[in-house]
């Protein structure tokens, strides 16, 4: 008798992948408020948790659970939801200028943009990120490495250098990504150092864009450092799905930000 196929379809793995985004290592998340954030039933919701725990990447806890391990590497992060990465790139491409000093953060949303604008001669790509780096590297847009002390799991330049090149930079317009925004407290980052780069990207561009994929529009506080935001600026969010998600855009556009949906 043949075993019966336990691979879970593509929708269903991209709802995982979803799922494991609300969840953080240290903050258990209940079952309910799973349902709730991804528009889904309680019973889904335990469904795609057994199938997480099967695989290693959580871990069940009374009520709810948590992720299993810390935060996945660049390389990782690099595959998850890459469709939605790459429409949200080719959006940001439209609203840089031709001649721009475009300024890229680390993270692998961004790394998108990097592709999307590496092909356009004229463009000057100023980033700290490996990944952006890597995709921008073969390109004809100019580029400008911010170095610095590397962060090897994050893909990333870290320290007093990265910071003294930063300030020596005017970009027109900035990429920054996100684990988590909070139209209060701003862009929800791992560590102090990193949120300290974010928050000094932010502000030496004229302009400002933050980029979301589904996962990140009703995604949880997952660390204890914050990037602080300017009052109003722009988003470029994957087109919400379930009712929380429409909800998120539509507080992100009360609070005064621009929102471009991809």
């Amino acid at each position: 008798m043949t075993a019966p196929d336990r691979t879970p379809r593509a929708a269903t793995r991209a709802r995982r992948r979803t799922l494991l985004a609300h969840l953080s290592p240290t903050d258990p998340v209940e079952i309910p408020a799973l349902a709730e954030r991804l528009g889904i039933s309680e019973s889904t919701v335990r469904r795609d948790l057994a199938g997480l725990e099967r695989d290693g990447q959580v871990l069940r806890v009374l009520g709810g659970a948590v992720a299993k391990g810390g935060d996945p590497s660049w390389r990782q992060k690099e595959r998850t939801n890459a469709e939605a990465k790459r429409r949200i790139a080719v959006r940001a491409g439209e609203l840089v200028a031709p001649g721009s000093v475009v300024l890229l953060d680390a993270g692998t949303s961004v790394a998108a943009v990097a592709q999307v604008l590496a092909a356009r001669a004229g463009l000057t790509l100023a980033t700290f990120g490996l990944p952006s780096l890597e995709n921008a590297a073969d390109g004809a847009a100019d580029v400008l490495v911010i170095g610095g002390r590397l962060h090897q799991r994050g893909g990333r330049f870290v320290g007093a250098w990265t910071h003294l090149l930063l300030d020596s930079l005017s970009p027109d317009i900035a990429f920054v990504g996100a684990d988590m925004f909070d139209v209060a407290r701003g862009i929800n980052c791992p560590d102090a150092e990193l949120a300290g780069l974010k928050s000094r990207a932010i502000e030496v561009s004229d302009q400002v864009w933050v980029l979301l994929d589904r996962s990140k529009l009703t995604a949880p506080r997952r660390h204890r450092f914050w990037a602080p935001t300017p009052q109003t600026l722009g988003l470029i969010v994957e087109s919400p799905v379930t009712e929380p998600e429409r909800q998120a855009v539509d507080a992100f556009r009360a609070a005064g930000h621009t929102v471009v949906v991809a």
